[in-house]
């Protein structure tokens, strides 16, 4: 990994040597010549649209010169005297005057690479100083201008530093964003409508493209037992987890449906629960990766054999440490897979209250193991992982939920993301693969994860600074009011974490961050919310921002405003009657459908539904006074 890293910044970074000579391209008339390949070669037709498009923008009446004359860009083409791309390769290279896109665009029913496409993208950033700070045109970042100056040798070379890179893209598509769950929970103004969801999906994804990343190691991993309710509720029951009420499974209930079966647990100690996992991964045919990561949520078995394989504490709750069952478990899966295939990788996660490490076993076969680790913000990930590492752990990747996160303030936790990122790099982890919710309160978050996964090795400065620039003139007071925000948001997660731990209760769901909605809010005063609109209104006095940049700025206002408010409802619960209270619930509402527009967020349904962020407010006082929020003929104001 630490070779392909190299690799990767060497290329990156390749423009920055002394060349003999430079040759200036008109950008308004430069011509993209595309290789016959560019017709059917996805990564290349890609790669011609948006060489043109990005050209488009930022050059003043762009009129490419007509053939055979004016060829400056050659797509899908090596350029002379360069070598063919090797995997996962991207390159761009200037030579007599042309510059040339190639890179490997090899693609198979499990990937698409998109070597020749990252070589046009590497090319708009380091030479025409393109940035992409959040997905769609909106999140285009550029200085218009008519000519560059390319240096005749300039070379791009771009290889994926991480064996795994990801943010997820599916929560940004329209079965994520149009789930019946969130979409009736959601006021009927706010809905996002199926178009919309449709092209935010693609925009989700282009995103990220254009920040480059590409996972070089497809490891099959997630929630492996999702299915099992359905498959062995009504036949084998004796496979699934006892739960509190004596039942083992739910017979009739489908997944989509259903969380609870869904999220079914096994019964881990049952021998047939190995034997099963065994001969589907043998019908499957063996495969290198068997992933055996367990279903979300806490239900864990309740029967006595079960109990007796954990290491509780006298007096501790129940769903506190269940990493003892699962090591015993894996060990069992480890043995009888190693005896059928010894070079099996088996697949689990380090989650929930199975990511501590155990109390009294030990990894039998820890070279067979790789690890999806799930820390939680509250967590010394760093002393966490390094626990894991002195019990034998070889391989892991990072799989957080820290971009899981539905509550209505900016969060501003980039800075603690990035040195969490940085350690886990030093740690030896091989990637990681960034679950997540696609909202604007995390835009920072996400763009701090979207460059380091690409580049490694950027500076928290760099980064804060390639943000800032989509707001013009105004970058000064957007990053003294991003810094307002960092500095209460680490306070405040610091104060959780010294906090008791909350208790861990059968009714408790899964563990991401909206957990975190408490520490968010409590960390962020009325105040602080009027000193905040303060610097933003400075920062919208800047006569000479564009109206990309001031819609920006006055992005962030908005969405202070609703955060505002939103506070405001969540304390308002505790001090008044519930009448009252539904008032207060009626202004949030009108709130936001005034500021919809503004604040462009895909995902209401995610902070209205979403667990546990706002529900238990909602529920309280949604069907019995403000029905008609949701009602087809709910008002616009």
């Amino acid at each position: 990994m630490e070779a392909g890293k190299k690799m990767a910044m060497a290329g990156a970074y390749a423009m920055m040597a002394t060349f003999a000579f430079a040759f200036e391209i008109d950008l308004r008339t430069a011509r993209i010549e595309a290789m016959p390949s560019c017709t059917t070669n996805e990564s290349q037709k890609q790669a011609v649209r948006e060489l043109e498009k990005h050209l488009s923008m930022i050059a003043q009446k762009r009129k490419p010169a007509k053939a055979p004359s004016g060829v400056v860009f050659v797509v899908g083409k090596v350029a002379p005297g360069c070598k063919e791309a090797s995997a996962h390769e991207a390159h761009a290279q200037a030579v007599g005057g042309k510059i040339y896109f190639w890179g490997d665009d090899s693609r198979s029913r499990f990937y698409q690479r998109w070597g020749t496409l990252y070589g046009v993208y590497g090319f708009l950033e380091k030479v025409l100083g393109v940035k992409w700070v959040w997905a769609g045109d909106k999140g285009i970042v550029l200085t218009p201008r008519n000519t560059v100056e390319v240096p005749d040798g300039w070379s791009y070379r771009f290889y994926p530093p991480l064996e795994v890179s990801n943010i997820a893209e599916y929560t940004a598509r329209p079965y994520s964003l149009l789930r019946p769950r969130l979409v009736e929970y959601t006021p009927v103004a706010l809905r996002v409508s199926d178009d919309r969801a449709r092209t935010f999906g693609h925009e989700w994804s282009q995103w990220m493209r254009r920040l480059r990343h590409q996972t070089r190691t497809h490891v099959t991993s997630g929630h492996a037992f999702t299915d099992w309710n359905r498959r062995f509720a009504e036949t084998r029951p004796e496979l699934l987890a006892l739960d509190e009420k004596g039942r083992r499974g739910y017979p009739g209930e489908h997944e989509k449906d259903s969380d609870r079966a869904r999220w079914i647990k096994l019964c881990v100690s049952n021998p047939a629960v190995v034997d099963q996992i065994i001969t589907d991964w043998c019908a499957g045919g063996t495969n290198r990766y068997l992933n055996i990561c367990p279903n979300d949520a806490y239900g864990f078995c309740r029967c006595e054999n079960c109990r007796a394989w954990d290491a509780d504490k006298p007096g501790e709750d129940f769903n506190a440490h269940k990493t003892d069952r699962y090591v015993r478990f894996w060990n069992r899966v480890a043995e009888k897979a190693c005896a059928i295939r010894p070079d099996v990788t088996i697949v689990t996660y380090l989650y929930s209250s199975y990511r501590f490490p155990p109390r009294r076993e030990r990894l039998q076969r820890p070279e067979n193991f790789l690890f999806s680790t799930v820390p939680e913000s509250r967590d010394d990930s760093e002393q966490l992982l390094g626990a894991w590492r002195k019990l034998g752990m070889k391989r892991y990747f990072v799989r957080p939920n820290y971009l899981c996160y539905c509550a209505a303030p900016v969060r501003g936790m980039e800075r603690f993301f990035y040195e969490d990122f940085k350690r886990n790099l030093a740690g030896g982890m091989m990637g990681v693969s960034e679950d997540n919710t696609p909202r604007p309160q995390e835009q920072f978050e996400f763009y701090t994860f979207g460059r380091l996964i690409a580049e490694p090795d950027l500076s928290f400065e760099t980064i804060e600074a390639e943000f800032l620039s989509q707001y013009g003139s105004a970058a000064p007071e957007m990053k003294e009011y991003f810094t307002r925000v960092r500095l209460r948001a680490e306070a405040g997660r610091l104060k959780a974490k010294e906090a008791k731990p909350y208790k861990q209760s059968v009714d408790t769901k899964i563990l991401d961050d909206s957990q975190y909605y408490g520490a968010a809010y409590s960390a962020h005063t009325d105040a602080d919310y009027a000193g905040d609109l303060d610097v933003v209104g400075r920062a919208l006095a800047h006569a000479d921002l564009s109206e990309m940049e001031r819609w920006r700025v006055n992005r962030v206002r908005a969405m202070i405003e609703n955060a505002r408010l939103t506070r405001k409802f969540i304390y308002a619960r505790d001090s008044m009657k519930t009448r009252e209270f539904a008032e207060v619930g009626r202004e949030l509402i009108l709130k936001r459908i005034e500021l919809k527009d503004a604040i462009d967020d895909k995902c209401w349904g995610s902070t209205f539904r979403g667990y546990p962020s706002e529900i238990r407010w909602w529920m309280w006082i949604k069907d019995k006074y403000l029905k008609e929020f949701w009602e087809p003929s709910a008002p616009a104001k």
